[in-house]
């Protein structure tokens, strides 16, 4: 008996799922997000990468093996389902979230949906380089990150996007970067002033200044920021009014001049001999 080969026929169920495939919609490839520039869609790109795991043990390896019986057993990286609300982006919550699950309490009744909260509490952060306190909500987790980095702001700066992923921590690390940028830190002291800026300057080694322009936008304040770069690039907006009276008062000035192209022209002897046939104090001859 021949032995078959499965190749093209697999090959076939591949273009037919791929004929059916649907992708998702996205919101930078659709609508006007696929106009936005390429620094916004890189910020995004570093926006929607797998975060680092705070609520489980990711597992490295895919299969394992059973020291003792020796049967090879799959291992399964299935992390909780996460919830993230508004209060979320109000506070400075160290990559926790809220995570969505059952509780079974006992094995006679039905399990119960459950939320875990973690545990917040209100404190102060100092920013060095805006020389700013801000009081937020915060976990144990982020005061921990924040000693772990020496630091408040070395803490923002070496943390990636999709770890930080509320809008309280980005809108910061966006003005640490364009303060930093620019060289404009709110410190009166000009000592203190340079000693800041040299500490965090290495930082900038890997942001341009068009990256930071757009970092930490959301979507629909990076449109509003391109829509006002455009109209901007247009120059002022003139109203209709003077634009129509500009346009009028060019039409009676060609008309005019073609009024006066028309007209025979005069010679100059004609008219000194008519001025003088009206001059009462010239003597006759």
């Amino acid at each position: 008996m021949a032995h078959r080969r499965l190749l093209p026929e697999n090959k076939g169920l591949y273009n037919l799922n791929k004929l059916y495939f649907i992708p998702k919609p996205h919101p930078l490839n659709d609508g006007i997000g696929r106009n936005l520039p390429n620094a916004y869609k890189k910020f995004y790109e570093e926006l929607l990468q797998k975060p680092s795991a705070v609520h489980h043990i990711p597992v490295k390896e895919r299969y394992q093996r059973d020291p003792e019986t020796g049967v090879v057993k799959r291992l399964q990286d299935d992390p909780p389902p996460l919830f993230f609300p508004k209060a979320f982006h109000r506070g400075l919550w160290g990559g926790a979230a809220v995570i969505k699950g059952f509780s079974h309490p006992h094995l006679k009744l039905p399990r119960i949906p459950r939320y875990w909260i973690p545990k917040l509490e209100i404190s102060v952060v100092y920013s060095e380089v805006l020389d700013l306190y801000i009081t937020s909500a915060v976990t144990k987790r982020t005061i921990q990150l924040i000693h772990k980095h020496y630091g408040f702001d070395h803490y923002l700066l070496q943390t990636p996007a999709c770890d930080l992923k509320s809008d309280l921590a980005l809108k910061i690390k966006r003005k640490i970067l364009l303060a930093l940028d620019k060289n404009e830190l709110p410190h009166s002291d000009p000592e203190k002033r340079d000693q800041v800026y040299n500490t965090y300057k290495h930082y900038l080694e890997k942001y341009d200044t068009e990256y930071i322009q757009w970092y930490g936008l959301k979507i629909h304040e990076a449109v509003q920021k391109m829509q006002y770069e455009e109209e901007k690039a247009k120059g002022p907006i003139l109203p209709l009014k003077h634009l129509y009276r500009k346009e009028y008062l060019e039409e009676l000035k060609a008309e005019q001049e073609q009024k006066q192209e028309a007209q025979p022209a005069v010679p100059e002897n004609a008219i000194t001999s008519m001025f003088n046939r009206l001059n009462p104090f010239k003597r006759s001859k």
